[in-house]
């Protein structure tokens, strides 16, 4: 028999156990089941009901975790230490942070219930989350660490807003506005063009997804010289449409933008991917991630950039329409009298014209809905006109169009150049389509199609029913052979007088 020594028996000891740790199952109660965590542990929908959905005073921050989860695991102390910075914030608004262990089969349905597909899924609970109804939840989306789930809360706690370092709960920032579509180009574009623009794009899911990181606050912060500004920051919570996203060639969530203006609607922009903003980053990693790729940017002129591989073109967005005093609303039928003037070479730079069927006049359908489209843009640089199909056939068919072709909007841009573009609502017409043609129209990004020339209206009193044109054939065969019989007559008498001579 041989013998080991004590100080390698006891290394091999070590090792069998840890062998045994790694196969063996952890625990429910694992990762926070301690006595000394300040983490609330929930079974079961009954207790998670109670004490998190019926909660009147308290708001409720509740991670769904499996114990076996590596994210979990690295995710525990922070999240308890969370707790324990908590558990005396606000004696009237009490703060509670909780876990439900979806490995245990009385929580499966829970979990199921709350929506979770991945591990860690934190949500937050109550009326604070910006809902009247307690059982909808929004997901915490900010960084995984003590700092980012206080500040979180907090700001829940102080009325919705949060800031500090937390990744979640920023609110509306003043430093980091949130940034809308047809608010783009004016904070790309407007006022002083030479400052550089930086824009954080999100997914906007939840109410947590919407609110502006308190890292990202703190990184405009430091671009912020007394009243001035070296760098100017937005947040756009991307919602369905896409915008911004969309026209930033954006589809992974977080990203941040960098544009400079050329002061014309134009310019370049580069874009920090999602993969480089790892949402389990510490706050003081994100920051220091955006504020590198800032100042790298930032050293570099327009010029610089204009041919650099690394930036790209500045996307287009709709100018700001400015609007006019008592500005009149123009929308009639096209006509003779008004084609030159309300359509092609007036003032308008675009004649938008509905082709609808309307054989009783005005009463077409189409028509209250193009009362609206024409007031709601009545302070653009748009005339809006509507023919009928039928019996404008001629004018139509130069747009590809026919008189079945109804309802259709076309707008003609007339000049040195013809061109014209036509939106098929495939249906109704309805306002809101037809806005997003016009905005697109407006915004530059439509496509238009050349043309030689315009097409030309016939007067009405040129015009003629099918029952007119076969009365006039009818009229013309008629005079046709009374010309002929005429004629035959003198001839004979011409004869006769010939042979009495």
């Amino acid at each position: 028999m041989r013998i080991v020594p004590r100080s390698l028996a006891s290394i091999a000891l070590v090792a069998i156990l840890a062998s045994i740790a790694l196969v063996a199952p952890i625990p429910a109660d694992a990762l926070y089941g301690e006595a000394s965590s300040a983490v609330i542990v929930l079974s079961g929908e009954k207790e998670f009901n109670a004490r998190v959905v019926d909660a009147d005073d308290e708001y409720w921050l509740v991670e769904f975790y499996a114990p076996w989860c590596g994210h979990c695991q690295k995710l525990a102390p922070e999240y308890d230490a969370a707790a324990k910075a908590l558990s005396g914030h606000d004696a009237t608004r009490k703060a509670k942070l909780g876990a439900v262990d979806c490995d245990e089969e009385s929580n499966k349905a829970l979990c199921a219930s709350a929506g979770v597909k991945g591990f860690p899924t934190i949500k937050g609970y109550n009326k604070l989350a910006g809902s009247e109804d307690r059982e909808t939840s929004e997901s915490y989306d900010g960084s995984r660490d003590k700092d980012g789930i206080v500040n979180f809360v907090k700001g829940r706690l102080s009325g919705g807003g949060g800031g500090g370092g937390g990744g979640g709960g920023g609110g509306e920032s003043k430093l980091a506005p949130k940034l809308t579509y047809d608010k783009a180009f004016p904070f790309l574009h407007g006022g002083d063009a030479s400052i550089p623009k930086v824009i954080l794009l999100t997914t906007g899911a939840g109410p947590a997804g919407k609110n502006t990181p308190g890292w990202f606050t703190s990184v405009a912060v430091k671009y912020k010289k007394g009243k001035k500004y070296d760098v100017m920051f937005a947040h756009n919570a991307e919602e369905e449409p896409a915008g911004i996203s969309r026209n930033f060639k954006v589809s992974e969530f977080p990203a941040v933008v960098f544009a400079r203006s050329d002061g014309a609607g134009g310019g370049r922009y580069k874009v920090l991917p999602a993969a480089t903003l790892n949402t389990f980053m510490k706050v003081s990693d994100n920051i220091k991630t955006v504020v590198n790729f800032v100042d790298d940017a930032k050293a570099r002129s327009l010029e610089s950039i204009s041919t650099s591989d690394d930036f790209a073109e500045m996307p287009k967005f709709p100018e700001p329409r400015k609007p006019r005093k008592q500005a009149d609303v123009k929308y009639a039928a096209l006509t003779e009298d008004n084609v030159d003037v309300d359509c092609f070479g007036g003032n308008a730079v675009i004649c938008v014209i509905a082709v609808v069927d309307a054989p009783a006049g005005d009463d077409f359908n189409e028509n209250a809905a193009m009362a609206e489209i024409a007031k709601k843009y009545r302070n653009d640089p748009l005339s809006f006109v509507w023919v009928d199909a039928e019996s404008n056939a001629d004018f139509i068919h130069p747009f590809g169009l026919t008189p079945e072709d109804t309802p259709r909007l076309v707008a003609v841009k007339s000049g040195k150049r013809n061109r014209f573009t036509i939106y098929d609502p495939e249906g109704a017409l309805d306002v809101k389509g037809a806005s997003d043609f016009l905005d697109k129209i407006l915004g530059g990004d439509a496509r238009f199609t050349g043309m030689q020339a315009l097409p030309t209206f016939e007067p009405s009193y040129l015009k003629t029913t099918d029952e007119e044109d076969e009365e006039e054939a009818a009229e013309e065969e008629v005079e046709e052979v009374v010309e002929e019989g005429v004629g035959e007559e003198v001839e004979v008498v011409e004869e006769v007088e010939e042979e009495e001579e």
